[in-house]
Parts: C-alpha cells; structure tokens; sequence
C-alpha cells in the first residue's frame, strides 16, 4: 500500500487555502501545512518535506516565484509546485525557471481557461485532482528534477 500523498498549500488568503485544503483531503492528499506567505511555504517545505505544493504567484513578504526558487534550488527530492494564479495554471516547466516568467496575466488566463474548459474541468484544483485520479501522476513514483 502506498502512503497518501502529503502537501503544503502556500496562499495569502485565508479563505482560498481553507478551499484548497478541503478540495485536497477530499481526495485523500494529506494538506501536512499551510502558508501565508512565501517565506512560510519555504520553511514549511523544508520541516514537512511535501510530494505537492499549490503555491500562489501573488504574496506578501516573498512571492510564489521566488519560493518556488528556494524550494526547488539545492533540493535532495522536491516537491512538485504548482503555480497558481487567480484561476489559472502554469506549466511545470514553467516552476522550474522562475525568473524568467513575464506573462501577462489574462494572456495566462485566457489560454488556461480555454485548455480547462476543453478538458472538461473547472479550476486548476480539478486539474491536480484529475492527474492523481487518471493516473498521470501516481504517489511515490513521480520522477523528480534536481
């Protein structure tokens, strides 16, 4: 038997990451932490060794992009972050070169919204859940970048 998945949702908002904690442990993904800010989901990643981070782009203090640096650099085994804006999703490539990300934001959601909406799915939570369900990522066997 395999051990459920654990994860650290990193947002500024109260209300969403009370959402995203819902959404996840109804799917049995074990939410080991919550952050308010990037230096939290940091050090929150680094205490609980997460297999998946919803990290939001926008928040105070340090943003999701410069976490997701620090999460990602010099990591033994990283998580997979999922960067989060408003209602879009970015590419995982995308998480693995923060620095050079400069969308415009509703280009971003634009193309996001209609690649949901073709899927058949209605936020980017649903997209997590569904490649868990479908089997496009399955708990401890995801390779993982250095």
């Amino acid at each position: 038997m395999t051990s459920p998945l654990r994860g650290v949702v990193a947002d500024d908002r109260t209300l969403a990451r009370t959402g995203f904690r819902m959404i996840l442990t109804a799917d049995r993904i074990d939410v080991v932490a919550e952050a308010a800010h990037g230096a939290e989901a940091v050090d929150a990643v680094r205490r609980t060794r997460p297999d998946v981070v919803p990290m939001d782009i926008r928040m105070p203090e340090l943003d999701g992009l410069e976490a997701t640096r620090r999460i990602l650099t010099g990591a033994f085994d990283p998580p997979r972050v999922i960067i989060l804006t408003g209602d879009a999703l970015l590419a995982p490539a995308i998480t693995r070169h923060p620095p050079h990300l400069r969308p415009a934001e509703a280009t971003g959601k634009t193309h996001v919204g209609r690649v949901l909406a073709e899927l058949g799915l209605r936020d980017r939570v649903h997209a997590v859940v569904t490649a868990y369900e479908t089997g496009l990522v399955t708990p401890g066997t995801v390779a993982r970048s250095t």
